[in-house]
């Protein structure tokens, strides 16, 4: 776990104390061996009215909370809004930035661990990042930005050959299914992974049976939104 920042605070003030602890009694025995014990008591009625006057010496806090930590996020989605996850430092705010923009502020936990839920995203690109603030005003510098892109259109698909309700005989038992998507999708024919180009266009050679067969082609994109067909032929040897 993250060591919290006022525990390093109070170790520093716990060693300045030490320092001055032993300040202090070597000159207490400077005193007694040079100006003896009237010099001694003067001394100590002098810090005890110094301790007594009520004067506090403030502590201000200008350290920065450690820069949050955003669990991976997805490249995209169809759902209208996600949940973010990270972490920081212990009972910081965190403020969660949405296209440049504060959506949300949480707390951190006893673990340094906090929660956006139900962040509504717009179309397209959305830019996510945060930064922490504790309770003194000090922020952390931003987290890195990611970028989540939503959409939910099904992708174009098309069959191109064969077409529906053709008949293959003979030597024509193996044939190309071709058609064309949208780029960087996912194509699949008949359950099986077919080779696409970056312009969407695929194709994939499959072993028809004896009569009707289906050919089931889907597209998948990474959002996870899909678009299937299907067509049937025919085949006899």
């Amino acid at each position: 776990m993250m060591k919290s920042r006022l525990t390093k605070i109070e170790e520093k003030r716990s060693f300045k104390q030490a320092l001055l602890f032993s300040a202090l009694t070597f000159v207490t025995i400077i005193i007694l061996i040079f100006l003896g014990l009237p010099a001694l008591v003067k001394l100590v009625t002098f810090l005890g009215d110094l301790k007594s006057s009520g004067q506090k010496i403030e502590n201000i806090d200008t350290i920065s909370p450690p820069t949050p930590v955003l669990q991976p996020l997805p490249e995209a989605t169809n759902s209208t809004n996600i949940t973010i996850t990270g972490f920081s430092e212990e009972g910081t705010t965190i403020k969660l930035f949405l296209n440049g923009e504060i959506a949300k502020e949480v707390v951190t936990g006893k673990d340094g661990s906090f929660v956006f839920d139900q962040i509504n995203l717009s179309s397209n690109e959305n830019k996510i990042k945060t930064k922490a603030a504790d309770a003194s005003g000090n922020e952390s510098q931003f987290s890195s930005e990611s970028i989540v892109v939503f959409d939910n259109q099904p992708p174009d698909l098309n069959i191109l050959s064969p077409n529906d309700q053709d008949k293959f005989f003979d030597k024509d038992r193996e044939i190309t299914v071709n058609g064309q998507s949208e780029s960087n999708l996912d194509i699949l024919v008949n359950d099986r992974l077919a080779y696409a180009d970056s312009e969407g266009k695929f194709s994939s050679l499959i072993r028809l049976n004896e009569g009707e067969n289906n050919i089931k082609v889907q597209a998948k994109d990474k959002a996870g939104n899909e678009t299937t067909k299907e067509i049937k032929v025919t085949y006899s040897p």
